[in-house]
């Protein structure tokens, strides 16, 4: 994300010319970016966290510590967990969002996409969410991939964004 933000910073970039280089974040940090910072007009979640203590607390066992080596041992910092997660700070959003979601992911679950996408659309912001039905953490259905490809590249300041939960 840092390098991401010095780009547009450093290349004084308005806001509204930069969603390019944010779809190149992967999507923690695309949320976290857009949520803590006010460096790009727009960007795409590909089945990104919003919420960090509802992942601690409901994924499956394979990850069921993961968090602990990336944010801090789980429940023990919980005040570390709710600070880096970027729903807690849904008011601070001013830019457009793109969530793109696989309906089996079991790794980050649909419902992050969901609170966020409804945390967004209560903003009044514009804000798709695209959900991929057979999909789990990531797209491999050659037709999920180009159209979250599409979806992504096509959005833009000027085209608002709308979707629901489907």
């Amino acid at each position: 994300m840092a390098l991401a933000i010095k780009q547009v910073t450093a290349a004084r970039l308005p806001p509204a010319l930069s969603p390019a280089i944010a779809t190149r974040l992967v999507s923690p940090p695309t949320l976290a970016a857009l949520a803590f910072r006010s460096v790009f007009h727009a960007g795409p979640s590909h089945y990104g966290v919003s919420d960090l203590e509802s992942l601690a607390r409901e994924t499956h066992k394979f990850e069921s510590r993961y968090l602990d080596s990336l944010v801090g041992p789980w429940p023990e910092r919980a005040d570390l967990y709710r600070a880096r997660s970027p729903i807690h700070f849904a008011g601070q959003l001013s830019s457009a969002l793109i969530l793109l979601q696989g309906a089996e992911d079991k790794a980050v679950p649909p419902a992050q996409a969901e609170t966020m996408y409804r945390a967004v659309r209560a903003r009044g912001l514009p804000v798709a969410y695209l959900l991929f039905p057979g999909e789990q953490h990531g797209f491999r259905r050659a037709g999920h991939s180009r159209r979250s490809c599409i979806s992504t590249g096509g959005s833009s300041a000027s085209r608002p964004l709308e979707g629901s939960i489907q």
